[in-house]
């Protein structure tokens, strides 16, 4: 479905995924093609691809490095932890589980 970026309010129409990928190139975040981290999705050639590297909260892990789908990502994006979560208590606080094979450096840089 075609959309029109609200930044910029003359830009022609652009595909959403195209418009959602020009968003992820300012940040650390890029494309992979690597499964998502919480539900397993696997972006064929015509899915938008999932983040990499991205890091998350998981109340039962602690903190994870790896790939997201779009849609875990704005679950998973923004979470903290809470002292009733089961790892945290256990937390390094930085990374606790690590599962990507993109360069995590800018990843954790961003997010402390």
């Amino acid at each position: 479905m075609p959309i029109k970026p609200t930044t910029e309010p003359e830009a022609e129409v652009i595909d959403a995924n195209q418009f959602r990928a020009n968003g992820l190139r300012k940040k650390s975040i890029r494309c992979s093609y690597n499964y998502c981290g919480i539900c397993g999705h696997v972006p064929d050639r015509n899915d938008e691809p999932n983040y990499a590297p991205v890091r998350w909260w998981d109340p039962d892990d602690g903190w994870k490095i790896g790939t997201l789908c779009s849609h875990c990502h704005d679950d998973a994006f923004g979470c903290q932890p809470k002292p009733g979560d089961f790892a945290f208590q256990a937390t390094n606080g930085v990374a606790d589980s690590v599962n990507t094979d993109e360069d995590i450096i800018a990843c954790i840089e961003d997010s402390l």
